[in-house]
């Protein structure tokens, strides 16, 4: 049956082309999954130069691009491209995929000092049918940037972030079937900003972040009985780094202690059933650099998704840096080979066609 989809997939994208808006539609549906990002902080806005909050709101971004289509550990530039912009420009937002096939959310963020509590949503076939780009639906109750969004089964939960007032403990829910407006959930333990995030069956576990700083802790929200409860201690303490599940196990990977120190060089996993924390030190060589000189890759407020046996990360930061990267890694699993997309495909690959078009850290990435 996956054989037959796949090459149906094949010959449909084939025929489609720039053919009816129907035809498209149907391509999109049958597409293989493909690496999207949207939003997030562009430092090309001011040459990278350092600047605070109250004055960056330029560097916010309402773009959204598809990088490339993932087949296993295979890459290609299918639907590789630049997608519809959102109705808001915002950076340190959160995304997730919807229930519905080929779509996904953006939620919260900032533009400069303002917290957002819009909600969006993108239906990709949608977009190839009628021209139907991101659509707005229900805000949240306020205002979050920093913030950590999960989806189970039909239901959006946003927790976290900083709001008006400072870095907040609230969580919030809406009923993506029902009327889509949002209520509160019990509030966490810990007030956090710039946390991780993942999602294990019924249960979403938000992972360090904190109030000032890096925490090594993490909670638990148990859909079934509704309530929050600490997990297991990280190895490390992380603020502003990226979190998913895949294949049984949570992966955490880069952050920092606060934004503006140092940077991890560190991947952390966690068999759920288990309560300890493996960790390992990754090496990456620049892509700009001389063959066989690496350094310590180090990313912050980067994206990353899971397929096959590897994790792919999108833009972020590394090192002291306030440098917006194009950069997209991947991380074989098998073997913790850490290396840009540039490095691991064909000499014969066009130079820039697994870069991201628009630089970005803080933005969101899913796996639609």
């Amino acid at each position: 049956m996956v054989a037959d989809l796949r090459g149906m997939s094949q010959a449909v994208r084939e025929e489609a082309g720039e053919g009816a808006p129907w035809l498209r539609a149907l391509a999109e549906l049958h597409a293989l999954p493909r690496i999207v990002c949207v939003g997030g902080y562009n430092s090309n806005w001011n040459r990278h130069e350092s600047v605070f909050q109250d004055s960056d709101s330029p560097g916010s971004e309402s773009s959204s691009e598809a990088v490339c289509t993932l087949s296993g550990d295979s890459i290609s530039s299918w639907g590789r491209g630049l997608l519809p912009t959102m109705l808001h420009p915002r950076a340190d937002l959160a995304s997730c995929t919807g229930p519905e096939i080929k779509t996904m959310f953006a939620l919260g963020g900032r533009q400069g000092m303002e917290r957002l509590a819009f909600v969006e949503c993108l239906d990709l076939a949608d977009w190839r049918l009628r021209g139907v780009g991101w659509q707005p639906r229900p805000p949240m109750l306020q205002g979050r940037s920093g913030l950590v969004v999960g989806r189970l089964d039909g239901r959006l939960i946003a927790a976290g972030g900083r709001g008006v007032s400072g870095v907040l403990r609230d969580a919030e829910t809406c009923d993506l079937y029902g009327d889509s407006t949002f209520a509160p959930l019990p509030a966490m333990q810990s007030a956090r900003e710039y946390a991780a995030s993942a999602v294990i069956e019924s249960e979403f576990w938000v992972l360090g972040g904190g109030e000032t700083g890096a925490t090594n802790s993490t909670e638990i929200f148990d859909v079934t009985s509704g309530f929050w409860r600490s997990g297991p201690e990280m190895r490390e303490s992380r603020y502003g780094g990226s979190a998913v599940y895949h294949e049984g196990r949570i992966f955490v990977i880069g952050g920092s202690v606060h934004f503006r120190r140092r940077k991890f060089t560190t991947l952390e996993t966690l068999d759920p059933r288990e309560s300890c924390w493996t960790c390992h030190d990754l090496q990456a060589r620049d892509q700009h650099a001389p063959a066989r000189s690496s350094y310590q890759c180090s990313l912050w407020g980067s994206g990353v998704v899971a397929h096959g046996s590897s994790l792919y990360l999108c833009g972020g930061t590394f090192r002291g840096l306030d440098q917006s990267l194009n950069s997209v890694y991947r991380l074989d699993l098998r073997t913790m080979q850490y290396e840009t997309l540039l490095e691991a495909l064909p000499t014969d690959s066009p130079s820039t066609s697994f870069q991201l078009q628009i630089p970005r850290w803080c933005g969101g990435t899913c796996l639609v």
